[in-house]
């Protein structure tokens, strides 16, 4: 089972493995951090502090 974040950058780099161009495409996730190891079926789990100044993101480069 692979958590929001994984997901999200399978998806990207899914989504562009027939990709012929030669080009970076990173994908980025923002949210708090508690919220970065959520799996799809925690639907249960608090958003965090609800305070957008906590909110973070992480980039990954998912194609080349």
């Amino acid at each position: 089972m692979q958590t929001v974040e994984q997901s999200w950058y399978k998806a990207g780099h899914d989504a562009y493995l027939a990709e012929t161009n030669h080009i970076v495409i990173k994908f980025r996730v923002a949210g708090w951090p508690g919220a970065f190891s959520d799996y799809m079926t925690d639907i249960n789990s608090g958003p965090g502090t609800g305070n957008p100044l906590d909110i973070t993101h992480s980039d990954l480069q998912v194609f080349p």
